[in-house]
């Protein structure tokens, strides 16, 4: 019997994977090696298109394997594998220029179909490569992209929506993981579809209870079609649904092709799914699943080359929006909003500019102090004077003032002053109601009948009056 080419490289200390994948890629030829050395030997043949590379190897960290094969062959897909999920490997496949995490948790059905979909990918690539085209990541128009941390997140949706895997975007609220949801849908073959985002948290909340979340899901599956649906915080989700759906992504994954009708997935999520996996509230299965091709989504304060593209796009939007005169941005405008920590990330920031276009009217400039009053930016961030004498004498002033709100009574503070004014003014009289009055510019009666509101005891003894 004639035995197959090698296509398959797997780098593994042990031969469990080898022999695994053999029954899954047959009749694929599969060669196992223990070392890096060992893989750059046989990557000589030109057949070679896939590489298994164990995400434990004990001679080179994964890092240095990947940068090696890379090098060797570009048009070469990668595949970071593991006994299990190891959040570490899985949201590093991006930075690592790999193809996918494979791990042995993840159904057999749908290892197979990811071996077979990598492969294809490569040689699609070399043939490529060989045409000369260019495969540089074009972002689409809208889509707002200064920073290389958001970038690389760009290039990484990209590339999951190519080859059709399901994405997870990890990140903070507000970050943008709903506008990268629909890049991701953008970017792939399911473009002319549909696009249906689905809010747990907000299904969860609603009377109906848990039965009602689950029709509204499968709605949105139908709905979305052949297209993307995108679920917002998946971990929201109840346990029961999150196993149907991990039984649904698994069936999924093996049938997608590009005429088929069933969504592709996206889901979110702003808390760490692996702990919530530890502590029983998220299902293993549907995260083994969605960590083939996880996406860290960066916060505003990790890409803060943005912020002044994002204020130009929402002063623009909101002026339209409210039909007022177009408006410019001033440096110290730009200055507080880049200062700022922005907790809720770019969700605060258009709110912080909307606040701004509605305090500035109908002027055509847009400056710091129309930020106050917005909550987070103090008087001191947006109304702070220029010049360095001038700071010194605004920051000794405010450090005078009474902090506002938070159970501030400006009646009780007036009475506070006006208490320390007139005992200050007994005591220079001597306890004279006369001098005192004279001096504080009020009548006899009037000093008394203050003296009593504020609790202030006048002794007909000269010195201080007693409180």
């Amino acid at each position: 019997m004639k035995r197959a080419r090698p296509e398959i490289i797997i780098i593994d200390e042990n031969r469990n994977w080898a022999a695994f994948v053999r029954t899954l890629a047959a009749p694929v030829g599969v060669v196992h090696t223990a070392t890096l050395e060992g893989a750059r030997r046989l990557l000589t043949s030109e057949e070679i298109s896939l590489v298994l590379v164990s995400s434990s190897l004990p001679d080179a960290p994964v890092a240095e394997v990947l940068k090696a094969l890379s090098s060797r062959i570009p048009a070469l897909s990668v595949l970071v594998v593991g006994a299990s999920i190891d959040r570490w490997i899985a949201v590093s496949i991006g930075t690592l220029s790999a193809w996918g995490f494979l791990h042995r948790e993840l159904p057999a059905e749908v290892i197979q179909t990811l071996l077979m979909r990598a492969r294809d990918d490569a040689l699609a690539w070399r043939e490529t490569l060989g045409e000369g085209a260019d495969r540089a990541l074009r972002i689409p128009r809208g889509f707002i992209v200064k920073s290389s941390a958001l970038a690389r997140v760009v290039s990484y949706v990209s590339t999951s929506a190519r080859r059709g895997l399901p994405l997870l975007l990890e990140g903070p609220r507000g970050s943008g993981k709903r506008t990268l949801a629909q890049l991701y849908h953008r970017y792939s073959h399911r473009a002319p579809e549909r696009f249906v985002e689905f809010s747990a948290p907000t299904a969860l909340t609603a009377p109906q209870g848990p039965a009602a979340t689950r029709t509204a899901l499968l709605e949105a599956a139908r709905e979305a079609g052949g297209g993307t649906l995108f679920i917002r915080e998946v971990g929201a989700l109840s346990l029961e649904l999150q196993e149907e759906l991990a039984q649904w992504l698994g069936e999924s994954i093996p049938t997608a092709s590009a005429e088929s009708r069933a969504p592709a997935l996206v889901a979110s999520s702003s808390q760490n799914l692996t702990k919530a996996m530890d502590l029983g509230t998220f299902n293993g299965d549907l995260l083994a699943l969605l960590s083939v091709f996880p996406v860290e989504v960066p916060s505003l304060a990790d890409r803060v080359q943005e912020i002044p593209a994002l204020t130009q796009y929402y002063t623009a939007f909101f002026s339209r929006e409210r039909r007022l005169p177009p408006k410019f941005c001033t440096q110290e405008f730009l200055a507080a909003l880049v200062r700022h920590q922005w907790e809720e990330n770019v969700s605060g920031l258009r709110a912080a500019i909307a606040h701004a276009v509605d305090a500035a009217g109908d002027q055509r400039e847009l400056f710091a102090h129309h930020l106050s009053g917005f909550p987070g930016f103090s008087v001191r961030e947006t109304v702070r004077p220029t010049s360095l004498a001038a700071q010194k004498a605004f920051d000794a002033w405010l450090d005078h003032m009474p902090r506002l709100g938070q159970g501030f009574s400006l009646d009780d503070h007036l009475d506070r002053e006006a208490r320390k004014i007139v005992t200050y003014a007994l005591a220079v009289t001597g306890s004279n109601l006369t001098k005192t009055a004279d001096l504080l510019g009020i009548s006899r009666r009037r000093l008394t009948l203050l003296a009593k509101k504020l609790g202030i005891r006048i002794t007909a003894a000269r010195g201080r009056p007693r409180e």
